[in-house]
């Protein structure tokens, strides 16, 4: 079984979804056709939890399972707009009482709850205009990560510091 599996999320043009896993070893089979990423994660768990409970070991080894989700598209122009982000955004997930919370760790106040991941992008997206007014109509440079790990109980976020 891999140390580290990453869920990279590709948006398609008609608006759905797909996942493909990376890492080492055994890995499910890449697979697509999600309205949004509620969805996604819910097939991709149910997926992974078949996977790797019906191993010969029956338990899996506290494994990383990370997705990386780019929402914006690749807009790298962004980086050199005045009065822009200096540097690529990596804001970070994680699940909280009824729903998720997203931040950015080098500026924690820009921060954001939500009950679906789906909404997500658009709820951090304006935290990220109203810090930068120059992103105002262009897209986001950046992406939404979120470290799991995958242990005989199921998934668990891994502990990270979040937002004060």
């Amino acid at each position: 079984m891999p140390d580290l599996v990453t869920v990279m999320v590709e948006h398609q043009p008609d608006g759905t979804l797909n996942a493909e896993f990376m890492g080492e070893g055994s890995l499910p089979p890449d697979s697509g056709g999600y309205p949004d990423m509620d969805a996604l994660v819910n097939a991709v768990e149910r997926t992974v939890l078949d996977l790797y409970r019906s191993s010969p070991s029956q338990t899996p080894v506290p494994m990383g399972f990370q997705y990386a989700w780019y929402p914006w598209g690749d807009d790298t122009k962004a980086l050199k707009i005045p009065g822009g982000p200096a540097e690529f955004l990596l804001f970070e997930i994680r699940q909280s009482i009824g729903g998720y919370e997203v931040w950015l760790p080098t500026d924690p106040a820009i921060s954001t709850v939500s009950p679906r991941l789906a909404d997500l992008p658009s709820a951090i997206g304006n935290k990220a205009f109203e810090r930068w007014p120059a992103l105002v109509g262009r897209t986001i440079p950046g992406m939404l990560h979120w470290n799991r790990e995958l242990t005989a109980a199921g998934f668990r976020d891994i502990p990270l510091s979040g937002p004060s």
